[in-house]
């Protein structure tokens, strides 16, 4: 089984810091990839991880349904 998880990074830009949010795949505790920086809200890439657990998304397909979630994450 799948484990999609939320990573979180600290982003400094001039005076100002902010959190960036990415993805972290693994299954059974062996990290199968991470992807950082897709973007700067949590709730969206949260959501983002929760649907990827319920479909189990398989690695060969993850990239084509992250772009489709980069062109379109207003929806979620």
């Amino acid at each position: 089984m799948y484990n999609f998880a939320v990573i979180k990074e600290k982003v400094s830009c001039g005076n100002d810091t902010f959190y960036s949010y990415g993805i972290k795949a693994s299954k059974n505790s062996k990290v199968l990839f991470t992807f950082s920086n897709i973007t700067f809200k949590e709730s969206i890439i949260t959501r983002f991880a929760e649907l990827c657990n319920k479909h189990q998304i398989s690695p060969v397909h993850f990239e084509d349904v992250l772009e489709n979630f980069l062109m379109d994450f207003q929806t979620l």
